[in-house]
């Protein structure tokens, strides 16, 4: 059994509670408060955050989980639910940045309720991203470019 939160607008609760097991346990947090405070009492194996989060805020909650030391290694997934004309047009940059930001990947659920080959995948990499050995092999990869997402944030513009 698996401990997620779900930060997330209320239409992504539903897609969150269709795709993860049974047995997990979900904690829900509508707003950056909730979250934090969920983040700074309670363990989670798991953050699960939507796009729309507390009027898009969802940037804003990654960076506030890894500066909880207890978290900094948690895995993170981001996730879209609602189809909008804006998503289409910036859905590779969101993507892009949650991993820049230390997040597992990015789902995008839009038609999740139309094509199950979707719900399969991203069941998939929600399991994979609760096992260990696969968190340890993900850290590794991943800390090069961390790494130099930190050195770009101080090259002056």
């Amino acid at each position: 059994m698996a401990r997620i939160l779900i930060a997330s607008v209320s239409s992504g609760m539903a897609a969150m509670e269709h795709l993860l097991a049974k047995e997990d346990e979900m904690s829900i947090a509508t707003t950056m408060a909730e979250a934090v405070a969920k983040l700074k009492e309670e363990e989670f194996d798991l953050l699960m955050i939507s796009v729309h989060f507390d009027e898009s805020r969802m940037f804003d909650l990654m960076s506030k989980c890894k500066a909880i030391p207890k978290n900094a290694k948690m895995p993170i997934i981001s996730f879209c639910t609602q189809d909008t004309a804006a998503m289409d047009a910036i859905h590779d940059t969101i993507s892009g940045v949650t991993k820049l930001l230390g997040a597992w990947t990015h789902l995008d659920l839009r038609d999740s309720n139309v094509k199950r080959s979707i719900d399969a995948e991203a069941r998939g990499v929600i399991e994979r991203c609760l096992l260990d050995n696969e968190r340890q092999t993900f850290d590794a990869s991943r800390r090069p470019v961390q790494e130099n997402a930190g050195h770009l944030q101080l090259l002056p513009c």
